[in-house]
């Protein structure tokens, strides 16, 4: 089994503790760690193959819906700009678009959050989780608190509405709205998974579906930063087998995470 865990941003650094380590080295497996000391590696992959156009489809109807978000129901006074956040933004490329930053070597693909502690026997947990869902494409948790796209974006639009922390300069209520309508407006798409997205393990099969993850980051960049609410969209209409776990993926066995207990 071998394995890609990457980590981007500035705000945390993955650990592996030594014992851990020499579990890593007897099985084969690499380590790449993006973060804010070698992003100039990620740089290429920061525009989007996908245009705004292709990805919101606004017809004129939608322009009368967005218009109505903006400056009637919502009335957020600042619009996040690109640079605002962008280090979350360049952290979501080893994320969303492994194929891109790695070789293609390799039997599985795991990213971790940045703020994980890895210690001894982690790995063989990650071979049993992956040995009970051969034939899925994607294994990730299920969220811990809510259960649809919608129940996270009414979550969302209730925390900017009364300020919560510096979410306001992240989201832009009239873009999570409009983003929620588009999805519920397309045809086909059952509202019934959120997932943590905390930790993500890639099957190979993936890199015949790296349209996935094209998609999967425009979406970051031309609706809302909050990949929760475009994954599951996007796995159902790419054909992508997930194996939506019920685990608390911040208290999982043999590491430690930030926000864990």
């Amino acid at each position: 089994m071998t394995a890609f865990i990457g980590n981007a941003g500035n705000t945390g650094e993955l650990k592996i503790d030594p014992e851990a380590q020499a579990e890593f080295d007897r099985y084969g497996v690499d380590v790449y760690k993006f973060n804010s000391g070698n992003l100039d590696a990620l740089m290429p992959h920061v525009e989007p193959t996908l245009t705004e156009e292709q990805v919101l489809h606004k017809t004129r109807r939608d322009k009368r819906v967005y218009w109505w978000y903006e400056n009637v129901k919502y009335k957020q006074t600042y619009r996040p700009k690109k640079e605002d956040d962008y280090t979350r933004l360049v952290a979501k490329i080893p994320k969303m678009m492994f194929y891109k930053v790695v070789p293609h070597d390799y039997d599985y693909y795991v990213w971790l959050d940045s703020k994980f502690t890895i210690h001894e026997h982690w790995l063989d947990y990650l071979i049993w989780l992956i040995n009970k869902y051969p034939k899925h494409d994607v294994i990730t948790s299920k969220h811990s608190v809510r259960s649809s796209v919608e129940e996270e974006t009414m979550d969302m639009l209730n925390a900017l509405k009364m300020g919560y922390g510096n979410l306001r300069t992240k989201y832009y209520a009239p873009s999570l709205a409009f983003q929620l309508y588009k999805y519920k407006k397309a045809g086909g798409f059952v509202d019934d998974c959120l997932n943590e997205l905390t930790m993500i393990i890639y099957s190979s099969r993936m890199l015949g579906k790296t349209q996935f993850g094209e998609e999967w980051y425009a979406h970051n960049c031309h609706f809302t930063i909050q990949d929760q609410l475009s994954f599951p969209f996007l796995c159902k209409k790419h054909n992508v087998k997930v194996a939506s776990v019920c685990q608390d993926v911040f208290n999982m066995p043999f590491v430690n995470h930030e926000y864990g207990i």
